[in-house]
């Protein structure tokens, strides 16, 4: 048998997590290249920090339906490496990791944060036009 919740637990679980972005201040997302580290509480073990955005200072809305939408991210003027973005890790304003998921391009597959390019480009600009944090419905 499969625990399920309801759309109303999804909502709270949802609103926990991404309130966690804003402690300390406004929390940033990173982009990185490399291999996703199999925790947020593990540190990056290869790859590069390509380019950091910064959430708003109250990251996300209320979710409904299980699913928050963010705040107007500040996009990276200017990327710190050049490298194939493969993975994203969101971080409270405090630096504590929060989540991390897969970064992939248009079309949408499987990833987590889909880019028009995962091609990152040293001092070039980085941004995301829209995000949302999801917890699946299982009712």
């Amino acid at each position: 048998m499969t625990t399920k919740i309801t759309a109303t637990a999804r909502n709270v679980a949802v609103n926990a997590i991404t309130a966690l972005l804003n402690a300390g201040g406004a929390g940033t997302l990173e982009i990185r290249s490399g291999t996703q580290p199999l925790s947020p509480a593990t540190a990056p073990s290869d790859g590069a920090l390509l380019a950091t955005l910064t959430f708003a200072a109250d990251a996300f809305g209320d979710a409904s339906l299980g699913v928050a939408t963010a705040a107007p991210i500040t996009q990276d003027p200017s990327a710190d490496a050049t490298g194939t973005a493969s993975w994203f890790r969101a971080k409270s304003g405090a630096g504590i990791a929060i989540f991390d998921g897969a970064v992939g391009q248009d079309p949408p597959g499987t990833a987590e944060l889909i880019l028009n390019t995962v091609d990152i480009v040293a001092g070039g600009p980085v941004r995301i036009t829209s995000f949302t944090f999801t917890v699946p419905a299982s009712e």
